[in-house]
């Protein structure tokens, strides 16, 4: 709960049209600059290309819901939005935010995933994000462990770094 509180309302504008719904806590492992970009860049998205004017973010059984009340995702670009340089061309993009987005998630072990409705009166995007539970004195022990490097250390931890640079050359 904290996490998100920390980084989803890191200012006004943002504060604006969300609603947290945070009954449901967990402890997960994931270093907390990466997430903070996998939650603002799902929120980016919402308003930018979804044209968003509520998002609604829960937590469930160790997982994340990010949902939001615009657009929808048409189903033709549904299998694609997580490759990476995959864009629609509606709108300016580069096509990397999601599939950093997943790397980050997949590299802390976890799984993300969309729910959307893109026609009717209802329409909708739905992100889920699956983190594997962690328990409260195995944080405090990677806390201390890993608080010099935020967790990115080894592995496929290592993959969302290595992506994160190169994407930051282009």
């Amino acid at each position: 709960e904290k996490a998100i509180r920390d980084y989803v309302f890191e200012d006004d504008d943002q504060k604006k049209g969300i609603s947290l719904k945070l009954e449901d806590d967990f402890y997960a492992k994931i270093p907390k600059e990466a997430f903070s970009y996998v939650l603002s860049n799902i929120i980016r998205n919402a308003y930018k290309h979804g044209k968003a004017k509520e998002i609604k973010i829960w937590l469930e059984n160790h997982k994340i819901h990010i949902r939001d009340n615009g657009q929808g995702i048409s189903p033709k670009h549904l299998d694609s939005i997580f490759d990476l340089y995959y864009t629609t061309g509606e709108t300016q993009s580069t096509g990397r935010g999601l599939a950093f987005c997943k790397q980050i998630v997949e590299s802390c072990y976890g799984e993300i995933s969309v729910n959307t409705e893109s026609e009717g009166e209802d329409t909708y995007t739905e992100f889920i994000i699956h983190l594997p539970s962690v328990s409260s004195s195995e944080i405090d022990e990677l806390n201390l462990r890993d608080s010099e490097n935020e967790g990115l250390s080894k592995g496929k931890d290592l993959k969302a770094r290595q992506m994160a640079k190169s994407m930051l050359k282009d």
